[in-house]
């Protein structure tokens, strides 16, 4: 993907700016073979917008592209490894005494030849690189690329987003008032056929979610089935038996807990579900069987006067179904669909702008078929651009409306969407490829899975993670990821089943995901060397091992394995034939063991093994000065983490909440690029009762040991963006807590404080509150005290407080940035 290359290469450039590069550079001998390296490659950057636009027109460029491509992803190993070799030396220097910095070598006769070795093999990769890219520089002539300026790249009217909301269901069209009063009132009404099925149906992006959400929260519906279970499920084309299932229970008021079987779930439903009135809508149903193998038998335990309704695009499937009532969404009108665009794009006061601009709008109206989506996506397209005749008329006259090589059914709108995005956002939105149809996608792992990947250059000033949470929001605004309305802040997105076709088309030389089985069939369908995986995503309920073809990629860069919880055991040799990843995936796997190889993955940038009933994590994580995410929260087995995570001098965020570690290594605040600690355990130092119970003595006997850090090492982490600190009753005094100095941290924007109450209290109103003795009830309302949080705190949670009063600061008015206060007190 050249544009994904422009991308690319710009991060690479930037990388190798760096000191720590410098620094190899001079130690591996090769300063003028670094910057050589950096000239060709900004050079080529300037004709991979032409390449891009004419890559599916000639097999030629096509070609040229991909050597481009493994040639970077080369690249960026090779640059990985000078910047930890030139890490590693700055870092002896700035902690050298002038006496030791005066001896020639302090290593091992051994140890200085293996050195001298790696340092020759770097040189070579480096020499390598710079001849292999002269050779692509020769073919580029021969293609006759033209160079594109930054302005002609970069889209310079682009606009960044701020917080505005995101259009909602309502603005598409008068006729789904109408639409939704029909069939509200038919699902109210009356039937002869116990528990009958309504069907929506209508091609894809036309808007049959949109209309069966805006039934499913219509007022005089929700009355007729108050206090009654209303259930929501996507089946997708990709279903998973046990997960509908469960989600189904969950929603009748049930709890299928960690159950996967069908042969148990099946039965659970029909005692939940028992002699009950709910009303369930089936949305995107792409097969019957979901009704005739599964649902059907069990949900006949409800009442008559039960209601389903289902959406699909296949009127074949509503038949078989046995729907009574088969509703048609129809397009919508030139007028509506104005309409939608002028509400996404123009404010108030834009009256002019949208007089001026309304035959070029009607136009590209008529071009989006009247279809919702593709209306949206436009709509967001139009809304980064001036409200100017030319910025609309390049839209109206853009190629991609025509674009020849899309699969069937997609439509030209949608690659429109994506071709307005610039570089790195192209970048992100071809991560999205990776998950399941209808997946939850959260906020965080997209943000730390891009920045691992290298997908995002910085801007200025702004810190990394603060430019891809920018990119997330404008994917939103876009609309090119769905809000899911039971998370805060649009912090959890769904993303259409065609824009994800989309992203996977885009990404499919690149990108798997699916079971083992397709999988399986993927690569034996290709030869060794026409395919290179770099991103692989199994989706496979029903695997225990991970396929051995998978350590046959060993150009992976992500490894995910989504809804896979069987999996229970990793290859010894799996990390050692999977050098190259940056992101792995293993959550909510039944993973016990972490093999100590996993030290072998210099370049991973993101793990996260939350959710796995794993003991320990090897030392030899230390290894991965290159990991940025950090994420073991949920893990009931882990009571402890390895002093090798103090190696982690890259590590950006660190999740173990919800976990029952003692307490986090003495000497964490030496992370300083730590921005985000979810889970800091106070270190229990005069062995103070807990909620704890039993693992008191246990914990104190460690901390006694010194393994532990306290309060104060908060205070070097200047960087903290989020935090949450737990046990705080076991604080000792007030200037401890004074010691975190919160007040002074410029970047806190969401904090929250833990106490834990005893477990012997009984009292449901108050727990705990009779446990504690006067000393200690004062003693809390100190630390609390001098915990005060920043001004520029925007988030605050308290739980668990005992104290009679609440800290002064609290008192106080609130400053203008705090817009959440959560009490669970």
């Amino acid at each position: 993907m050249a544009m994904i290359a422009d991308a690319f290469v710009s991060k690479l450039c930037e990388v190798l700016l760096t000191s720590a590069i410098e620094e190899a550079a001079k130690i591996l001998g090769v300063p003028d073979e670094i910057k050589k390296l950096h000239r060709r490659l900004k050079r080529m950057q300037d004709v991979l917008s032409d390449a891009e636009d004419r890559r599916f027109d000639s097999q030629a460029i096509n070609r040229w592209l991909n050597e481009l491509r493994d040639l970077m992803y080369d690249a960026e190993d090779i640059i990985d490894e000078c910047w930890i070799e030139g890490e590693k030396h700055l870092s002896s220097k700035s902690s050298s005494s002038p006496r030791v910095e005066s001896v020639r070598c302090c290593f091992p006769p051994i140890a200085c030849l293996h050195k001298v070795r790696f340092h020759h093999e770097i040189g070579n990769r480096i020499r390598d690189l710079n001849h292999r890219l002269d050779e692509l520089a020769k073919d580029k002539a021969e293609l006759n690329l033209t160079p594109a300026s930054h302005r002609d790249r970069y889209k310079s009217t682009r606009t960044r987003y701020g917080t505005s909301p995101v259009v909602e269901p309502e603005v598409v069209g008068e006729n789904i008032e109408t639409d939704t009063r029909i069939l509200a009132d038919l699902l109210i009404k009356e039937h002869k056929k116990k528990i009958p099925i309504f069907a929506i149906v209508g091609m894809g992006g036309i808007g049959k979610t949109t209309l069966a959400q805006k039934i499913y929260n219509d007022e005089k519906l929700r009355d007729n089935f108050n206090q009654m279970p209303r259930i929501w499920l996507c089946v997708s084309q990709d279903f998973s038996e046990s997960e509908l299932l469960k989600s189904i229970i969950k929603q009748a008021g049930g709890d299928p807990g960690e159950t996967k079987e069908k042969e148990v779930l099946e039965p659970m439903l029909c005692q939940v579900i028992m002699n009950k009135k709910f009303f369930l809508v089936l949305d995107d149903v792409w097969d019957a069987q979901v009704w005739d193998e599964l649902l059907r038998k069990p949900l006949q335990n409800g009442l008559a006067d039960s209601r389903i309704l289902i959406t699909t695009r296949n009127i074949n499937i509503a038949k078989q179904m046995g729907a009574i009532y088969n509703h048609m969404v129809e397009k919508l009108s030139r007028e509506d669909g104005w309409s939608l665009i002028c509400k996404m794009v123009f404010e108030e006061g834009d009256e002019q702008d949208m007089h001026d601009l309304s035959d070029t709008g009607m136009k590209i109206v008529e071009k989006c078929d009247g279809l919702p989506l593709a209306l949206r996506t436009v709509g967001g397209v139009l809304r980064t651009k001036a409200k100017r005749q030319s910025e609309w008329l390049q839209v109206l006259h853009s190629p991609a409306w025509s674009f020849a090589k899309l699969p069937d059914g997609m439509m030209g709108a949608l690659y429109l969407s994506y071709q307005d995005l610039p570089p790195p956002l192209k970048q992100c939105f071809t991560c999205l490829s990776l998950f399941p149809e209808d997946y939850l996608i959260t906020r965080d792992p997209f943000v730390n899975s891009c920045m691992a990947e290298g997908f995002v250059t910085s801007e200025g000033s702004m810190p990394l993670h603060d430019v891809v949470e920018g990119y997330w929001r404008e994917l939103v605004q876009r609309n090119l990821l769905q809000p899911d309305p039971s998370w805060y802040d649009e912090q959890g997105c769904r993303m259409h089943d065609l824009l994800r076709s989309l992203a996977q088309h885009i990404a499919q030389d690149e990108c798997f995901v699916g079971d083992a089985q397709a999988f399986e069939r993927k690569i034996g369908a290709s030869s060794s060397s026409s395919i290179k995986l770099r991103r692989l995503s199994i989706v496979d309920e029903k695997l225990e091992t991970i396929p051995d073809l998978i350590k046959e990629q060993t150009s992976l860069r992500t490894l995910l394995l989504i809804r896979s919880p069987l999996i229970h055991d990793l290859p010894e040799d799996l990390f050692r034939k999977l050098r190259s990843l940056r992101v792995l995936d293993l959550s909510k796997t039944t993973i016990n063991n972490v093999p100590t190889s996993l030290g072998d993955l210099v370049h991973l940038r993101y793990l996260d093994l939350h959710a796995t009933p794993i003991r320990e994590i090897p030392e030899s994580i230390a290894n991965l000065k290159n990991l940025q995410f950090l994420t073991l929260h949920n893990c009931k087995y882990l009571h402890s983490l390895p002093s090798g995570i103090l190696g982690l001098i890259s590590l950006r965020r660190l999740v173990v909440r919800d976990t029952p570690i003692d307490g986090l290594p003495m000497g964490i605040g030496r992370l300083q690029k730590l921005h985000s600690i979810w889970g800091f355990v106070v270190n229990d130092s005069e062995g103070r009762r807990s909620g704890a119970g039993d693992d008191r003595k246990q914990e104190h006997q460690g901390q006694q040991q010194g393994r532990f850090c306290t309060l104060e090492e908060l205070k070097s982490l200047s960087q903290l963006k989020y935090l949450s600190i737990y046990k705080l009753e076991r604080v000792s005094n007030r200037a401890e807590a004074r010691a975190a100095a919160l007040q002074a941290k410029p970047h806190l924007v969401e904090l929250e404080m833990h106490c834990t109450l005893s477990s012997s209290s009984s009292d449901v109103q108050q727990p705990g509150a009779n446990d504690y003795g006067k000393e200690e009830i004062k003693r809390i309302e100190e630390v609390f005290e001098e915990l005060h949080p920043p001004p520029c705190l925007e988030v605050l949670g308290i739980s668990g407080y005992f104290g009679h009063e609440f800290p002064g600061w609290m008192m106080t008015p609130s400053p203008s940035s705090l817009r959440n206060l959560e009490g669970w007190i």
